[in-house]
């Protein structure tokens, strides 16, 4: 088991929780900022529930601050272009109030339209910019964080589309989720690459085993 700094530890309980928060108030205000805000909060989550499994877990949680820290003051002072996809949400939630969205049966899309700007927003400028700050990050750890990133968005849309019947609804969105898992990797190594000047390695499978395990998935 990996030794790691129990205020730091802490810190990432703190950042989740205020993010779930945020999450739970843009929910309620049909805000469509709110799918990417709670996929983020899970990453924080698990990062935090699993801290052990890393091997330079203070490194990985002092990433994880810096750019988490970012994320959350965007929505009280947008900086760089948080504004700009913020406008673009924005717009998603003004055609769903003219009624055109719910009229052509698209309102679910606009959550991952709204997702994929902030997605992209958050990893090219904010991400980007907390790994030129934090450089130990360890490149084994980097990768398999992406297992949690590729889950916080299947939990949103699970959550977004409800249990038992509703569920089968993901089964379509499946090309559109896969896509946007393959563009957030891309995007997270083309981050890596710039700052650290090396490549990204897949998630290992000694780690997905070994978080399955601890999850107690079924077949582990």
């Amino acid at each position: 088991m990996a030794n790691y700094d129990q205020r730091l530890h802490k810190e990432t309980l703190k950042i989740y929780e205020e993010m779930s928060s945020q999450g739970g108030v843009l929910k309620t205000n049909k805000d469509y900022r709110w799918f990417f805000t709670n996929s983020h909060a899970y990453i924080t989550r698990q990062i935090h529930r699993h801290i052990n499994l890393f091997k330079k877990p203070n490194d990985l949680m002092r990433l994880n601050s810096l750019f988490a820290r970012d994320f959350l003051r965007s929505f009280k002072t947008p900086h760089g272009r948080w504004k700009d996809a913020y406008e673009v949400c924005a717009g998603y939630k003004d055609a769903r109030e003219a009624g055109f969205l719910s009229m052509l049966r698209y309102d679910s899309f606009s959550y991952e339209g709204c997702a994929a700007c902030m997605a992209q927003v958050h990893i090219t400028q904010d991400l980007r910019k907390a790994l030129q700050q934090e450089r130990g990050v360890s490149e084994v750890d980097y990768g398999n964080v992406l297992v949690f990133v590729n889950e916080g968005h299947f939990y949103s849309t699970k959550l977004l589309f409800g249990t038992g019947p509703a569920a089968l609804r993901i089964t379509g969105q499946l090309p559109i989720i896969n896509f946007l898992g393959t563009t957030a990797e891309r995007w997270r190594n083309e981050a890596w690459r710039s700052v650290m000047k090396t490549n990204v390695p897949k998630p290992t499978k000694d780690f997905t085993t070994r978080y399955y395990k601890a999850e107690n998935r079924p077949g582990y």
